[in-house]
């Protein structure tokens, strides 16, 4: 399949300079938040390496593995449905607050206790 220059403007767009996902496709609204730098899935993994490395939990390497794997799947599609797009994303969102959260409570745990 031939590439034309608009495409891979779009795929460049997608991937790299977009700070949101206003007025893309379903597909390419997952394909941002797993992929781009300004997406959800980057805010989730820094989240949770960030409760790992300060609090301790393990599990926070593994932050948004689940619906990852998901929106993966939904990119695979020819055209994916706005419905689970949008929950896979929101969840992500939930997640990457959550780990927030818990690194802000193992900050406040390490300064009580010195």
């Amino acid at each position: 399949m031939k590439q034309t220059n608009k495409g891979l403007e779009l795929i460049d767009y997608v991937f790299e300079t977009a700070t949101n996902d206003e007025g893309l496709t379903a597909k390419n609204t997952a394909l941002f938040h797993l992929y781009n730098p300004n997406g959800i899935y980057k805010q989730v993994r820094e989240s949770g390496w960030a409760a790992y490395e300060v609090g301790g939990y393990v599990i926070g390497i593994q932050a948004g593995e689940y619906h990852y794997e998901k929106l993966s799947k939904l990119v695979e599609l020819k055209k994916p449905r706005w419905y689970n797009v949008n929950y896979h994303v929101n969840e992500l969102k939930q997640e990457a607050v959550r780990w927030s959260e818990r690194v802000l409570e193992a900050k406040n745990r390490v300064k009580g206790g010195e």
